[in-house]
């Protein structure tokens, strides 16, 4: 296995570790993105990035019009892959334009949440 330490910085900051070989075992590069931005940004335990912001970070800037398409094709599947190899269960919320119910999604929230080590025993990715 292949660690590289890319932090040095002696501010609290877990995402210190990063191993190459699982990060190179996601299936598509949305996943390794999405896991390259959340150790990009990570403070404290929530990230929020406005969803232009997070298509052009991935490279979709001109893809899925709809957020609905974006959540089911991109984000869900990226989120469910990245869990199987960290400590922390990543949950996201949609930050509308408005109060209604039908509102535009104008960004995204992601709350990071560090589960049990006993359950993620087996898997090879750290951020510590």
């Amino acid at each position: 296995m292949i660690s590289i330490k890319i932090f040095n910085s002696e501010k609290k900051n877990d995402f210190k570790l990063f191993n190459l070989n699982t990060l190179l075992s996601f299936s598509n590069t949305i996943s390794r993105d999405f896991i390259s931005l959340i150790k990009d940004t990570y403070n404290e335990s929530s990230i929020e990035i406005a969803l232009e912001d997070l298509k052009s970070y991935l490279n979709i800037d001109d893809s899925y019009d709809r957020f609905f398409d974006f959540e089911r094709k991109i984000l869900i599947p990226s989120l469910k892959e990245i869990e199987e190899f960290v400590s922390y269960k990543i949950e996201y919320s949609k930050i509308k334009d408005s109060l209604s119910r039908n509102g535009r999604v104008k960004g995204v929230r992601f709350d990071i949440i560090q589960t049990p080590d006993n359950k993620r025993e087996k898997k090879s990715f750290s951020f510590i």
